[in-house]
């Protein structure tokens, strides 16, 4: 990925990020990032998330279903 590409990414997202729909869109470059494993468009940092689930905490834990 070119330096200008990853530029863009960053404008986009600090234009998006204003919203719901920002940390949609953020969420999904995440995703594909993982799976393409292309590092410069992982945006969110879900480390945080995957230490509360091995600690236990699930959706149960907020949410009676």
């Amino acid at each position: 990925m070119r330096l200008y590409d990853v530029y863009y990414f960053t404008a986009i997202l600090q234009v998006a990020s204003t919203s719901l729909a920002g940390y949609a869109f953020a969420a999904i470059l995440t995703i594909i990032g993982n799976v393409a494993g292309i590092d410069a468009i992982k945006v969110l940092d879900i480390s945080a998330f995957k230490a509360l689930v091995a600690d236990g905490v699930t959706i149960n834990t907020f949410f009676a279903v």
